[in-house]
């Protein structure tokens, strides 16, 4: 049982990782509709390969329903594709019926959290950093947040990640799969048809194949909205040390916490935008850092992280907690750095 308690074997992987075995899942279509809509087409029950996206399923109910979007709601369309026809034609293994969807966004991750993420476009995935180690990067940077006191500017903030992700995902990983010839993503190449047994991304015969999932994914990544995660995790102020051993409300009565982190409220909206933007071009950084943990023999601790930082000279401005208005009044809590 992996680290999530999920396995999906013979599928590569698990839960939050970016394999097959961590984001296919079974499912099932069926009720009543269902049976007299296929008894209708002239269609048996069947088992169905065609990719499918969770938003997907909120537009075909939909079409289920009769829903027809009104030109007022053209302005923001639905994100899913319906695959009402195609299903009740029995799929696109049927000869004449097209799949709905020829191509699917996994997820991109955005740069706070190194970029990495997974795309189809026909039978090829692509893949950056499989193993994405979100829970990592998040425990890291926020222990690096709380490590002391001070005032966090948009260098101070930029270089901790880029650190954390030299740290926790090393050099940047890329992978194409042929996923309808290797559906369990093996590398052993121990075959005579390479795309059923191996990486792709180096190989030169597929080389218009990257070109192509490449430019794809920097599509994608540009339509992404802007991250809006600031690192405004307030839970450790539910500490009953902070209120004379008592436990009471971290949030006042408006539902704002009572304590927030001091260095990330000096980055506006702007400056945080501008940051964000700028860790898209600092892979190489990142990379080499990697690398150089990497021959060293890092344990990939964050004692290192520590370490290296004070060897580039970087006087890193940690965050402490500042003390928010609580209804009727102000009152100052200690630091919990």
């Amino acid at each position: 049982v992996g680290v999530h308690g999920s396995k999906t074997l013979p599928l590569r992987g698990e839960k939050a990782d970016y394999w097959e075995g961590g984001v296919r899942v079974p499912a099932f279509v069926t009720g009543g509709f269902t049976e007299g809509a296929l008894a209708t087409a002239g269609v048996s029950p069947y088992s169905n390969t065609d990719m499918v996206h969770i938003t997907d399923l909120h537009t075909t109910i939909l079409n289920v329903a009769g829903y027809k979007p009104e030109s007022t709601a053209e302005a923001k369309p639905l994100d899913g594709v319906s695959h009402l026809s195609q299903w009740i034609a029995g799929g696109s293994s049927v000869d004449g019926v097209e799949a709905a969807r020829s191509e699917m966004l996994v997820n991109i991750n955005s740069a706070l959290f190194g970029g990495s993420g997974a795309i189809h476009v026909g039978d090829y995935k692509m893949i950056v950093n499989p193993e994405p180690s979100e829970s990592r990067i998040y425990a890291k940077t926020r222990k690096a947040l709380v490590a002391k006191q001070g005032i966090l500017d948009q260098e101070d903030f930029q270089q901790i990640l880029t650190y954390v992700h030299a740290e926790v995902l090393g050099t940047a990983t890329k992978y194409i799969f042929n996923i309808a010839k290797n559906e369990f993503e093996t590398e052993d190449d121990d075959c005579t048809d390479a795309e059923a047994c191996s990486n792709l991304y180096d190989n030169e015969d597929f080389a218009d194949v990257r070109e192509m999932m490449e430019e794809k994914w920097g599509q994608w990544k540009l339509e992404a909205a802007p991250s809006t995660f600031m690192w405004a995790d307030d839970g450790p102020l539910a500490d009953p040390a902070l209120f004379g051993g008592m436990w009471d409300s971290w949030r006042d009565g408006d539902n704002t916490p009572k304590a927030q982190y001091f260095g990330m409220s000096v980055l506006d909206a702007d400056k945080f935008e501008g940051m964000t933007a700028m860790l898209h071009h600092s892979t190489d950084l990142a990379v080499s850092m990697g690398s150089a943990m990497a021959l060293t023999g890092g344990s990939g601790s964050f004692g290192m992280m520590a370490v290296a930082l004070t060897v580039f000279g970087a006087a890193i401005g940690m965050v402490s907690y500042r003390a928010g208005k609580r209804s009727g009044g102000s009152s100052t809590y200690e630091s919990l750095a």
